[in-house]
């Protein structure tokens, strides 16, 4: 055994039973490597991050414990052609692509809790890493791409501590206090497979955007939610409703001086937000700022870890954690947004050209989530929803951002 489950990491175990709970990104590197060279960055990355090599079992008291997993690799599936056009990569292939890893949970019980799809054209690669979000974050994901690269590259990789939890990080005691119940059944859906979109916003109207949220006292975050508040409400999405709820997971690494490990490092922030005609898109803006700032995250980061450890020492099972989030835990959007890389989109001979994501869906059919990642400069925006449709709400964000920006 490594270490008990945090509380957040110990929900989205509970979830697992019922929904799947994995948390998938793409990225399109430019580079020459074959299946052999991506096979050991692979190797490479999981004796670096001790949380790709572990498996999720069971202590005689039913809590549940990181262990590992004999030293099985990180499974990765090499695709085939149709991946790509001689534009570029396969819109449709990789939209479905990505839909098919949300629809695809983890026995997590077995491990490791990471696999990955790795589609070669001469000199692009298409890597889709999905992992189950007890073990890391968007931001995890986009350590791991780094890495990759590093390692495919040449350079070595150091081996990373195993990380703390939430809880630790809180000064919560790890240990329980009380055995949980043996009820691991979840509750079962008919899970339609899901919808994905992207957009990438030119780098100019990028870096308009970030300019102009500058010049209003807000962020690149406070006017994405007022983009995606716009967009929704303006479609048939939610035409009728004017009050959405909306979760944004909040990376709290800087705080407490944790660099680059990959494991869940996130604060959960959610705020109802109102939508009204005639109402300024940056007064919405610098509203959304307020509600899901990084401050606002850290400081509340203990009173929601202990929320949510006391709910679990109640003894929460699986259906029990699905009914939460459709009721305490509701939502209707969660905007995910993991802002600027932080390293070089240029590795060595490898370049990061685009990356999307990260997108997870947690819970029953109809809410939204809305992932954003900004790389070379260029906002790019993905949507998965099993709730149909979803074609107008990209076109509509993107509008909505290009409008913002006035002249």
């Amino acid at each position: 055994m490594l270490r008990n489950l945090g509380s957040l990491e110990h929900i989205f175990w509970l979830l697992n039973r019922s929904v799947g709970t994995q948390v998938v990104m793409a990225t399109e590197v430019a580079g020459r490597a074959d299946e052999r060279a991506w096979r050991n960055a692979f190797d490479a990355l999981q004796r670096r991050h001790p949380m790709l090599g572990v498996r999720i079992a069971k202590t005689e008291a039913n809590w549940p414990v990181f262990d590992h997993c004999n030293q099985l690799p990180i499974p990765i599936t090499f695709a085939n052609e149709s991946a790509w056009t001689k534009a570029g990569p396969n819109a449709e292939w990789l939209d479905d692509k990505l839909a098919h890893e949300l629809s695809e949970p983890f026995d997590d019980a077995q491990g490791p809790l990471m696999r990955a799809t790795v589609a070669i054209d001469a000199s692009r690669h298409l890597v889709i890493l999905s992992a189950h979000h007890s073990i890391c974050d968007g931001i995890s994901l986009s350590i791991c791409y780094r890495d990759l690269l590093l390692a495919i590259t040449g350079l070595p990789l150091e081996a990373k501590p195993f990380p703390v939890s939430l809880d630790m990080l809180c000064d919560m005691p790890s240990e329980p206090s009380r055995p949980l119940p043996d009820r691991g059944e979840g509750i079962t859906y008919q899970h339609s497979v899901p919808a994905v979109r992207r957009l990438m916003l030119p780098a100019d109207i990028s870096g308009r955007f970030a300019l102009r949220a500058r010049k209003e006292g807000t962020t690149v975050h406070g006017g994405l939610v007022s983009a995606v508040l716009c967009a929704f409400t303006q479609t048939a999405i939610r035409q009728d409703q004017h009050e959405i709820k909306v979760f944004s997971p909040i990376d709290v690494r800087t705080h407490y001086g944790i660099d680059d490990d990959c494991g869940l490092f996130l604060g959960t922030m959610t705020a109802t937000l109102y939508r009204r005609e005639q109402q300024d898109f940056w007064g919405l803006a610098r509203l959304a700022m307020q509600k899901f700032g990084v401050a606002a995250a850290r400081d509340a980061l203990g009173a929601t870890t202990l929320g949510q450890r006391s709910i679990l020492d109640t003894g929460l099972d699986a259906a029990g954690a699905v009914k939460l989030r459709q009721t305490a835990w509701a939502r209707d959007i969660m905007l995910t947004n993991i802002g600027r890389s932080r390293f070089d989109a240029t590795i060595g001979a490898f370049r990061i050209e685009s990356q999307w994501g990260p997108l997870a869906l947690t819970g029953y059919p109809g809410d939204y989530t809305v992932g954003v990642s900004t790389v070379n400069g260029c906002i790019h925006v993905s949507v998965a929803s099993r709730r149909s449709p979803i074609d107008p709400i990209l076109p509509a964000v993107g509008r909505e951002m290009y409008v913002a920006c006035g002249n």
